[in-house]
């Protein structure tokens, strides 16, 4: 079980990692790796009289979501294997802590070049890690449902 528990973790940390990673980039650098995405995919798709500029804010903020998605899910998982509280508060300490996490990495993005913290991010951020957190919760839930009936 100490192995599950550490394995959990320590996804949650790669994660963080990857995510701190990212906000590291200088504005330049990440402008121009979500650009090469965006011009990809409208080439790949064959779209045309598409806005770039849109496009390009969407996949970002896109992006922020899902990651946070993921990482709503990993810590879900984590904070279960560690503690043996009910799951519902299992999934509200999941929540504080991605968005924690997500308050610390806008502030962090506001120390690198060209970047800025932005409180809409924040906010999809902790959207994502939420619905990931919830969405494990209500699987659980219906998983534990379906084993009392059996």
């Amino acid at each position: 079980m100490k192995k599950r528990i550490l394995l959990d973790w320590l996804l949650v940390v790669i994660l963080m990692i990857i995510i701190f990673m990212f906000s590291k980039d200088p504005a330049v650098s990440s402008s121009d790796k979500s650009n090469y995405l965006v011009e990809t995919l409208v080439n790949f798709f064959n779209l045309k009289n598409i806005d770039l500029f849109e496009l390009n804010v969407i996949i970002r903020k896109l992006a922020h979501f899902i990651i946070y998605f993921i990482l709503g899910v990993l810590v879900f998982n984590a904070v279960k294997d560690t503690s043996s509280k009910t799951l519902i508060s299992i999934m509200i300490i999941s929540i504080l802590i991605c968005t924690l996490y997500a308050e610390t990495d806008e502030l962090h993005q506001m120390l690198v070049p060209g970047r800025s913290g932005e409180v809409r991010d924040v906010i999809i951020d902790s959207a994502g890690s939420s619905q990931g957190a919830l969405i494990y919760f209500l699987i659980l839930k219906n998983k534990n449902k379906n084993l009392k009936e059996l």
